[in-house]
């Protein structure tokens, strides 16, 4: 699924800035995005056309005319669904910012520092949605419900997307899988496993028990930080 984003700042070089550093993080996880970038808040409203316009905003607030607290209002009487983020070189201006229900309040010269965390964050919330890949297996090309499957196995050259009720082949290696899948929910627990944390139960003694009634082995290296995504998952999950 591709996100619609939009970066509204009338300084153009840091609206390039911006936007690069999204689609380079973008790049990096796989996900497709389109961004679309505007010089004003009139601009952006004007292009907010419901709760579907965008999916998430970033937003300067030292703006002529129509400045970000502005247009963060604007949004909101239209969409409460759409994520906001500031930002901005203000910093004494963040508290207001938080009433308009902003993920994140990034100062600009923190940009490349803290926007890959930010972003990360928000589609860990996005993957509590259902999300879909059309992907071509051995039998055809199928529709993939993220929420449905439970894990990935590597075989040889092949990959079994494996779901409670079948299981189907792909030729590829499981590092492509992870970067494309890691953004909603799964983690890497083995050299060939790629798990699903939705489908986790728990995890103990170097084994990875799923609601399936299925364990599978994490390896010593990668266990620490498994267990690490693991409870990070579920305490946002609790929260969300």
């Amino acid at each position: 699924m591709k996100l619609k984003i939009a970066v509204c700042d009338d300084d153009l070089q840091w609206s390039e800035r911006i936007r690069q550093s999204i689609s380079e993080y973008m790049c990096h996880v796989n996900q497709q995005c389109d961004i679309q970038v505007f010089e004003s808040g009139e601009e952006l409203c004007g292009a907010f056309h419901g709760s579907h316009s965008f999916d998430i905003v970033f937003l300067d607030v030292d703006m002529d005319e129509m400045d970000g607290m502005e247009t963060a209002e604007m949004i909101r009487s239209r969409s409460n669904q759409v994520t906001i983020v500031f930002i901005t070189g203000v910093v004494e201006a963040a508290p207001r910012g938080y009433q308009y229900g902003a993920m994140r309040y990034i100062m600009k010269q923190d940009i490349e520092e803290l926007l890959p965390e930010c972003l990360g964050s928000f589609l860990k919330q996005y993957s509590g949605m259902d999300v879909s890949f059309n992907i071509k297996f051995l039998t055809g090309m199928e529709n993939v419900n993220l929420s449905q499957l439970v894990y990935v196995e590597s075989k040889a050259r092949k990959l079994c997307y494996v779901f409670a009720d079948k299981v189907l082949e792909l030729y590829d290696n499981i590092t492509t899988a992870q970067k494309q899948l890691e953004p909603y929910g799964f983690v890497r627990i083995h050299q060939s496993f790629l798990v699903n944390m939705k489908y986790i139960q728990k995890i103990s003694s170097y084994r990875v028990y799923l609601t399936t009634h299925k364990d599978l082995p994490a390896t010593k290296a990668r266990y620490q930080e498994v267990k690490d995504q693991f409870f990070e998952y579920i305490e946002y999950d609790s929260e969300g």
